[in-house]
């Protein structure tokens, strides 16, 4: 892989990083295609694997190689193929890793926290975590949102580190194992990736902004000095 960006979205499937480190930023789009600041997530290392993510309008993730970084490209095939709990343990690294660039680290003592094989009931305004690495979380009864956007929780979907889920009324959830959540594909992480894409719309535009105004000051500063001359 070479040090140009790539994006991560008009592709499927994702590749396992083989040598060097790979470093995912979120930027922003103009006309289709990356303009201003990068925007740093976090970081993935030998042994890692990086997932495809869906077109967002506004902006995108892209992955920035170091030197001599060397990477196999995984087809969603490929990733079927694989052995289900290697495959679960890829697959929930990369949502650790992203969830927690987004949303930070989950706090020491959460309100209700998500065990695999298990059924949750949460009063309505309670907040669920997963109680470490990754929860796959199904909603059975009752309404669930995701506490930072809102969202209204349909159907399956895994959360980590800081990203919990908020009960709106008394809620039942159901609990999977991450083997069982992606015995269904690799879709299964399609909510979870519009979320991500979502939450970091704030922020790249927020960025962005900063941006162009340290410009226009300088061009300010600049315009200023000339005149002084």
């Amino acid at each position: 892989m070479a040090t140009a960006p790539i994006r991560l979205d008009g592709r499927s499937g994702g590749m396992l990083i083989e040598r060097g480190n790979i470093d995912l930023f979120a930027v922003a789009l103009a006309h289709g295609q990356p303009v201003g600041a990068r925007f740093p997530l976090c970081q993935f290392s030998p042994g890692d694997l990086i997932l495809a993510l869906p077109a967002y309008g506004t902006h995108q993730v892209i992955a920035v190689g170091h030197r001599d970084n060397a990477v196999r490209p995984l087809s969603a095939e490929d990733l079927a193929d694989w052995p289900a709990a290697e495959r679960r343990e890829l697959v929930e690294r990369w949502i650790g890793k992203l969830a927690a660039s987004v949303f930070g680290d989950g706090p020491s003592w959460p309100e209700f926290a998500g065990q695999p094989a298990t059924s949750l009931d949460l009063p309505a305004q309670k907040h669920l975590y997963a109680a470490q690495g990754v929860a796959w979380v199904v909603p059975k009864a009752g309404r669930l949102r995701v506490d930072d956007s809102g969202d209204a929780v349909e159907g399956l979907i895994p959360i980590a580190a800081g990203l919990s889920l908020r009960a709106e009324t008394s809620t039942q959830v159901e609990l999977l194992h991450g083997a069982d959540a992606l015995a269904h594909g690799l879709e299964v992480l399609d909510p979870f990736h519009r979320l991500i894409l979502s939450a970091l719309a704030g922020r790249v535009a927020g960025a962005e902004s900063s941006r162009r105004q340290r410009l226009a000051a300088r061009d300010e500063a600049d315009r200023r000095s000339m005149e002084g001359d």
